[in-house]
């Protein structure tokens, strides 16, 4: 099974999330997502998401709330996360050949991720006390 982690990051004052422009793999180029990737042995979903976000935009977050867990049995596990950035804090930047770009979480573009449309609102939900779990198959 492999493991994987997304942060949405979304600004204090404003509904703007940052996503990622893909160019792989082959089903996500082109299309927005959130900033994530692989576990990598040894690391925890939490290290994991503070390392991707770093590597993919340049930023050190240390703040990634936990609030799913999208699980495929005997494929993958992905945990999502979410997190606000402060004003006093550094603008985030690509440091890859993808592309960051901020969106308008309440009406995101045509072009995300066909789950970010129900991930995004539900990262967003502060009724939302412990992580859901949605197993699918």
């Amino acid at each position: 099974m492999e493991h994987y982690v997304v942060g949405f990051l979304f600004d204090y004052d404003s509904p703007m999330v940052l996503l990622l422009r893909k160019t792989h793999p082959s089903w996500q180029a082109g299309k927005l997502n959130g900033i994530g990737g692989h576990i990598e042995e040894g690391e925890s979903p939490i290290e994991a998401m503070e390392r991707e976000f770093f590597e993919e935009a340049g930023l050190k977050i240390n703040r990634w709330k936990h609030f799913a867990t999208l699980e495929c049995p005997e494929k993958y596990r992905c945990i999502f996360y979410s997190a606000k950035l402060r004003r006093d804090e550094p603008e985030p930047c690509s440091k890859t050949e993808e592309k960051i770009e901020w969106v308008d979480s309440l009406d995101l573009p045509s072009d995300v991720i066909d789950n970010l449309k129900w991930l995004i609102p539900l990262s967003k939900d502060y009724q939302v006390d412990r992580p859901v779990e949605i197993f699918t198959s």
